[in-house]
């Protein structure tokens, strides 16, 4: 009832969240290639902005389906499928293609590095930080900030409507409420933290990762721990509040497998 398949494709966009991290700290100071530093940069930016979509899409697809159900006025059974699902994280998904097609042909991340020069114990030491940048970067990552708050929008509004909903195998909406407040509390202090405080590029690549080190785990928490729980204490109770259509609620207790669907 949980869908092990779209848990499953929620766990590969939390991976490429962790690969994005990988990827920026790399020791790029090895590539000596123009073009693999080019695939660094563009790498960082992908597996972040794709990883993210993988993960929120697939719990925001779940909780689609739970508002289709238990908002259903009438007594016929609603059969939303896994494909169904798969096919909305898809969709979204492919948004992020364009956008980030669009950003790789009409302005490109370029490498270059930063250099800096610091004296400790009468040593001088000379550092290197791989930049990666283009001429209108911030409206490139403002355009895709914008469809990521459209979408979290999106799935708050879901986790608000289907909150009643009391069936601890199907419903994540209060887990998955916990996990957009923890993305937005984690991007708030990272972005204030770039913008007003003076950092290295070392200092900012430690918050950042950091962050989504952290913002990533405590989602993947928040997420399977109850199921977990719930896999040790096979207790499962179909309840169902009055508020969503009591007219049909009985006729749905005796149907909720089979609108899940099957592949």
């Amino acid at each position: 009832m949980s869908s092990p398949k779209i848990n499953n494709l929620f766990l590969v966009g939390c991976i490429l969240c962790y690969v994005s991290v990988i990827i920026h700290g790399s020791e790029a100071i090895h590539f000596k290639s123009t073009e693999a530093l080019k695939i660094i940069c563009a790498g960082r930016i992908w597996t972040l902005t794709i990883g993210f979509t993988l993960a929120f899409g697939s719990l925001f697809s779940k909780m689609w389906r739970v508002y289709k159900i238990f908002t259903n006025k009438t007594a016929k059974s609603v059969i939303i499928r896994d494909w169904q699902l798969f096919s909305i994280t898809v969709v979204l998904a492919i948004i992020d293609l364009i956008l980030l097609t669009l950003w790789q042909l009409i302005d490109p991340l370029m490498p270059f590095w930063s250099e800096t020069a610091r004296t400790q114990s009468n040593i001088l030491i000379h550092e290197r930080y791989l930049i990666c940048t283009s001429r209108n970067i911030a409206i490139w990552i403002g355009v895709i900030l914008a469809y990521k708050f459209v979408v979290l929008v999106f799935g708050a509004f879901l986790s608000w409507e289907t909150r009643s909903v009391n069936i601890p195998a199907l419903n994540d909406s209060y887990h998955v409420g916990l996990s957009i407040y923890n993305v937005f509390i984690f991007c708030t202090i990272g972005l204030l933290i770039n913008i007003l405080v003076p950092v290295t590029p070392e200092t900012a690549f430690v918050v950042t990762g950091t962050f989504i080190i952290l913002c990533t785990t405590s989602i993947v928490c928040f997420i399977f721990f109850p199921k977990v729980k719930s896999k040790l204490n096979p207790t499962v109770t179909y309840g169902i509040t009055r508020r969503i259509h009591p007219e049909v609620i009985g006729d749905m207790r005796s149907k909720i497998p089979e609108t899940l669907g099957s592949d």
